[in-house]
């Protein structure tokens, strides 16, 4: 995957300057989730040797901190008015909102395009003339009244038929099936107790 143009904090990653991403932001984001994804991850080896190597402890941090960092002062840097609003606006502490920033532009959205994107081109590609159609029309529409012509966050929230098929390409093809995590508090899930440092996969 290239780097775009712009990323959403209005600044090119290529672009000159202290703390540039040059070209090297999709090395670095990938290098960064794939401690993060790797208890999901298949090397090819035999199922137990998986288990063992890579499903069942924690990657250590030290091992990407040099990307997340290099990462980290990017966005720091060049996404003050964001970090901003999230202070601001929704009353976040600035260091959970530049690591949370950082979380969805590397995980939701780098990853969901990488992951996500070709997948849900095919199934809409495959799915017939009369559903390009209307997705066609109905973003048009969108667009050009919510959006005075523009594509907007308004104008994506009137697409009630592109959600529907961005949930059920999600629900079709999950691009991360499972989820692993350990409990860092007791918890409730359902009717079921949850206790400190229980591992937990959700499916």
């Amino acid at each position: 995957m290239q780097c775009p143009n712009q990323d959403n904090l209005g600044r090119d990653p290529r672009a000159e300057g202290e703390y540039s991403l040059k070209t090297h932001g999709p090395f670095l984001f990938q290098a960064w989730l794939a401690p993060q994804l790797s208890p999901i991850a298949s090397a090819g080896l035999p199922h137990l040797l998986e288990e063992l190597l890579i499903h069942t402890f924690p990657i250590p941090y030290f091992f990407v901190s040099i990307f997340y960092k290099k990462l980290e002062k990017f966005f720091e840097t060049y996404g003050q008015e964001v970090i901003d609003m999230a202070q601001i606006k929704y009353g976040l502490d600035r260091h959970d909102a530049l690591h949370n920033i950082l979380f969805f532009m590397g995980f939701n959205a780098f990853g969901g395009l990488n992951l996500f994107f070709p997948p849900m081109i095919g199934y809409v590609g495959g799915a017939g003339q009369k559903l390009h159609k209307d997705l066609a029309e109905e973003v048009r529409e969108a667009v050009r009244i919510e959006g005075k012509g523009k594509l907007t966050a308004n104008a994506l929230n009137k697409m009630e038929l592109l959600k529907s098929v961005v949930y059920e390409c999600l629900r079709m093809y999950p691009p991360v099936p499972y989820q692993y995590a350990v409990a860092k508090e007791d918890l409730i899930i359902e009717t079921h107790d949850g206790r400190y440092g229980l591992f937990l996969c959700i499916v």
